[in-house]
């Protein structure tokens, strides 16, 4: 009896050129189990960011509503480009796999990246996360990226890091 090991799969993607790595991973493993993919992006906080560049804490000095629109405002203008990118890539792999049926689900969520990806494995009760692991310095490669570190250490659920390529 062939019974799949995952049911539903999240990959979690800043969906840059090099995250193209384990999007097929993230594919092949739902294609082999026949399981859900999710694809999940974590979109930066723009009002967090904002405040740690001005070194001014805009959320305790502005009204929510205000911030809150900033940061979707953000989103929507970036939503169109990430869904295209997201479409393309999957696209390209889903050509590779005789007799693909995978349709990934997308989401789209703003904040701590690992902890976003947390919650959306929680959301869409996930058995497995896919996320690509890249150092943006030495002490990053050695212990992993810091997005795929934080999900690693949050996650209870397994966890699998495929390497990407500095680019």
């Amino acid at each position: 009896m062939n019974q799949s090991l995952f049911k539903r799969i999240l990959y979690a993607t800043d969906m840059s050129d090099n995250a193209v790595v384990a999007a097929h991973y993230a594919m092949r493993l739902a294609h082999d189990n026949k399981a859900h993919l999710t694809i999940v992006n974590v979109a930066t906080d723009m009002v967090e960011e904002m405040s740690m560049n001005m070194r001014y804490d805009l959320a305790s000095h502005c009204d929510k509503g205000f911030l809150d629109t900033i940061n979707q405002d953000a989103i929507d203008k970036n939503r169109k480009a990430l869904l295209d990118r997201i479409h393309t890539v999957y696209t390209e792999i889903k050509n590779t796999i005789p007799d693909c049926e995978v349709e990934p689900e997308v989401s789209i969520r703003v904040g701590n990246a690992a902890e976003q990806i947390v919650l959306e494995t929680e959301t869409d009760h996930s058995d497995l996360i896919v996320v690509g692991a890249r150092g943006h310095s030495l002490l990053d490669e050695i212990l992993v990226g810091s997005v795929a570190r934080g999900v690693v250490k949050r996650s209870h659920v397994p966890v699998m890091t495929i390497p990407l390529a500095n680019m």
